[in-house]
Formats: C-alpha cells, sequence, structure tokens
C-alpha cells in the first residue's frame, strides 16, 4: 500500500467549519495544519483507496462566553472533559474490510502522529466508540490512554437516534 496526502484539500475545504460559523473559505483555512491522508494500493491498471485519516491541528475558535464558561473561569474551575476542545485531533480512520490487520491503520495513525509533531503539538486526541474493540486495543497497543467517555446520540441506519459509549483518548507524541 501506498500513503500519499490527498491533492484535492482545496476542493474539500469547503466542507470545513470556520470561526463564527458556516463554512470555510480559501482565505480563513490554513492548510499547513490540516491533512487528509490516503492509503492506496497501486496496481498497474488503477490505483485503490484502501484507507484514509484525517488530522487536524488547526487551533479552535474562541468559544462564546457562556455564562457556564465565564464562572469556570472566574473561579478557576476545570471544565469536565468532555466539554474541553482538543487539538490536535486525529478521525475518520476507516480501511477497507479487506485491507485490516495488515498494518495500514497504524502506518496512518504515526503519520498522523508525525504531522502532529510537525505543527509542534506534544499529545494528540482521537475519539472511538467503545464498542469497536479492535480500534481500541489498536490505539491502546500506539500507546494511547483513555481520558474520558461519554454517551453520544448517533444514527442508526439512517433513522432511529442510538446511544453509543464513545472514549476520548490521547497519546503524547513527544
Amino acid at each position: 500500500f501506498q500513503l500519499e496526502k490527498l491533492k484535492t484539500f482545496l476542493s474539500l475545504e469547503s466542507c470545513f467549519p470556520r470561526e463564527g460559523g458556516g463554512v470555510a473559505s480559501k482565505k480563513n483555512v490554513d492548510a499547513s495544519l490540516y491533512r487528509y491522508l490516503v492509503a492506496c494500493e497501486r496496481t498497474s491498471k488503477k490505483d485503490k483507496v484502501i484507507g484514509f485519516a484525517e488530522i487536524d491541528c488547526r487551533p479552535l475558535p474562541s468559544r462564546p462566553n457562556t455564562n457556564a464558561n465565564a464562572n469556570a473561569e472566574s473561579t478557576g474551575t476545570v471544565l469536565p472533559v468532555q466539554q474541553q476542545q482538543r487539538r490536535p485531533y486525529m478521525c475518520n480512520l476507516a480501511i477497507d474490510s479487506k485491507w485490516k490487520r495488515k498494518g495500514i491503520a497504524s502506518a496512518l495513525v504515526m503519520e498522523c502522529e508525525a504531522f502532529a509533531t510537525e505543527c509542534r503539538y506534544e499529545r494528540i486526541y482521537l475519539k472511538v466508540r467503545e464498542r469497536n474493540a479492535a480500534a481500541v486495543q489498536m490505539y491502546q497497543k500506539l500507546g494511547y490512554t483513555i481520558l474520558d467517555e461519554s454517551a453520544e446520540m448517533r444514527k442508526v441506519d439512517g433513522s432511529a437516534n442510538a446511544e453509543s459509549m464513545v472514549l476520548l483518548m490521547k497519546k503524547e507524541i513527544t
């Protein structure tokens, strides 16, 4: 397999959130702090995408000064982990089922970690569904630890909402 940086970032950037709401424009996205990595199978006939991952090192926009945030800041209270926003954030790691357990996911994770290190971060964060035992085990094998777990609602089969436990994990990368 081959790891490549997706060359169509500019065509995708209109989907990214931006400060103040809405979507991004070329003026307000620092593409140098974001990567979309793609693993490809190269054959003589054509290339096939077999996996991908995203890493976002862009700083988050400041949060609105809500009463809860203002009270927490004025009293020195630390907000619960699930309310704190973390960067850099790795997400959307996916591998074609025929290519699982061949080291591709680990290679993509390590590329994300290398990029976060390039961006001068000392740790990296991700979320994973608790029931995805293979992924949780892989992340732990790669040195990730669980910071928090929380319930999140999501669509099941495109219709009904179901609650699912999600783990927030982190790794020190220095």
